[in-house]
């Protein structure tokens, strides 16, 4: 059974997870936005409809020797769907526009926050999935430093 720390972390992971959705959601273009914490990303349902789903990807604990310490997440921003050549051009300028808008944005609420301290878009779509299936993918990652 986790201990008290443990759930907190994993509270955490949660927590920022739907509040980075809800900050995606609020995106011009990208109200399709939903936190999801076990996706099935079974390409055959990928449409011509906008699909944008938020996961957590991992967290780290980095203790400082003065008994404080710093919760570090990582978040996936996923966006998918089935596009011509010309929609693929739209959907690489929304996710410029995500990571653009995210930059350096507070996540959270009043009481319980944390910063966005880098984005990760590498590689910045799947290429190979875009040529095969014209299924343009691509995975933004959000590295959150958790305030305490």
């Amino acid at each position: 059974m986790p201990d008290n720390s443990q759930q907190a972390q994993s509270a955490n992971v949660v927590f920022y997870t739907e509040q980075l959705a809800a900050a995606v959601a609020a995106i011009e273009g990208a109200s399709a936005a939903v936190a999801d914490f076990f996706p099935d990303f079974d390409l055959s349902d990928v449409t011509s409809s906008l699909k944008i789903v938020v996961t957590p990807q991992s967290e780290k604990t980095i203790y400082d020797t003065r008994g404080s310490d710093e919760d570090i997440l990582k978040i996936g921003i996923a966006v998918m769907q089935k596009a011509t050549a010309q929609e693929a051009q739209n959907l690489l300028l929304l996710c410029q526009n995500i990571a653009e808008e995210l930059r350096a944005k507070k996540i959270g609420t009043a009481q319980c926050f944390g910063i966005v301290k880098q984005i990760d878009r590498d590689p910045i779509y799947d290429l190979p999935q875009m040529v095969r299936n014209k299924i343009f993918i691509s995975v933004i990652t959000v590295t959150i430093k958790v305030l305490k």
